[in-house]
């Protein structure tokens, strides 16, 4: 319960808190083993001429609806320093720790509420305005970088993560609210702030931005291919350049995020054959993540990397490359030699075993020619 959407609101004493916190438990849980939702047991029904799911019942609509405004409510609650004031000692380090946590239980609430009644009028219309309000906002605060609020900035940029995680539609606003979102940081001058909101900020805007990112940059397919490489080309140095200053608690939506603008830069960047020197430098990024990473976090991190990096074609252009010039920029070879012997070892047998797994595909290359089969592992 105390990482529900009636953590704060149970601290509050309120004779209500309990039954409130354990009815939007009941009403997550149920989604997803799929006992309450809208894909079915009679809630919703198709429409005989579109096809297409009607809204539940009003009387559903308005739980939803109320369900909803409560765990916003509490977003906000949780992301202001109100409720932190009155931290200390060890308290406070306790809280902190908590903070990032419900957080993202918070979070994923709201998105299993919008997925388990995936037509409800009530859900997105709420998350759609959430989104709208807080982007424009925030589109106003940055207009005047030098007196930017440090609270309302993240509190902003937390709604808009939460808002495109749920599933709202930013309609044709993705290309400038990524801009938007990338250029987003604290400026340092929330001095009323208390100790406890200050070493969670941090952390909570680096998950929110780069997890917002990471949702909108799929949808950019309709746009400009020159104007969709200029931005994936700066949100992608952007992202290289945060790094270090990124908590280790938002590493992973970092991660997720490079790893998208990677896919999209090497897909531009390849037809100008200057996609070396951005796999260099994306590699080396992506190798210091997967350093910082630990348990199943850095399990996944390596399928990605290798998923990424060991393709058959991009081994046989490097395998190319190489033949012609054996000084070339080898960025593919360059990243194996490092995670078998410098990262792996035999201490790390797993790790091993992963990294075959992918390249060994990517060796025997792709066509039917036998004649080439592992040429890519000379």
């Amino acid at each position: 319960l105390s990482h529900t959407a009636g953590a704060i609101f149970l601290e509050s004493g309120h004779p209500r808190a309990d039954a409130v916190a354990r009815a939007v438990l009941l009403l997550e849980n149920g989604c997803k083993l799929h006992e309450l939702s809208g894909m079915g047991h009679g809630e919703l029904v198709l429409d005989p001429k579109t096809k297409q799911l009607l809204p539940p019942p009003e009387s559903i609509e308005t739980l939803l609806q109320s369900t909803a405004d409560f765990i916003q409510w509490h977003l906000r609650k949780l992301l202001s320093v109100e409720v932190h004031s009155n931290k200390s000692g060890s308290t406070r380090s306790k809280g902190a720790r908590r903070l990032a946590t419900t957080y993202a239980q918070l979070i994923s609430q709201l998105k299993t509420l919008c997925q388990g009644f995936p037509s409800s009028l009530a859900l997105s219309s709420s998350i759609n305005k959430l989104l709208s309000s807080s982007f424009q906002e925030l589109s106003k605060q940055q207009e005047d970088p030098e007196n930017c609020d440090d609270i309302k900035t993240m509190m902003l940029v937390g709604n808009i993560y939460a808002a495109l995680s749920s599933g709202a539609d930013p309609g044709d606003s993705q290309f400038s609210m990524i801009q938007m979102l990338a250029k987003t940081g604290l400026n340092g001058k929330a001095t009323a702030a208390p100790k406890l909101w200050k070493q969670s900020a941090r952390s909570i805007l680096q998950t929110s931005k780069w997890g917002a990112i990471s949702c909108l940059l799929p949808l950019l397919e309709g746009f400009d291919d020159n104007d969709q490489e200029q931005l994936i080309n700066r949100v992608l140095e952007k992202g290289l350049q945060s790094v270090d200053g990124t908590p280790s608690d938002a590493l992973g939506p970092l991660f997720d995020c490079i790893i998208q603008l990677a896919k999209k830069a090497m897909k531009y960047n390849v037809t100008k054959g200057c996609y070396v020197k951005t796999l260099h430098t994306v590699t080396e990024t992506l190798l210091k993540l997967l350093q910082e990473s630990s348990g199943s976090q850095s399990d996944q991190m390596l399928n990605e990397i290798s998923r990424l990096l060991f393709q058959p074609q991009l081994l046989k252009e490097e395998y190319n490359r190489l033949k012609d010039d054996p000084t070339c920029q080898t960025p593919l070879r360059d990243t194996f030699r490092k995670l078998i012997f410098d990262m792996a070892g035999p201490q790390r047998p797993q790790m091993i075993q992963t990294v075959l797994c992918h390249i060994s595909v990517g060796w025997l290359g792709v066509g039917d020619d036998k004649k080439e089969w592992g040429l890519n592992a000379i």
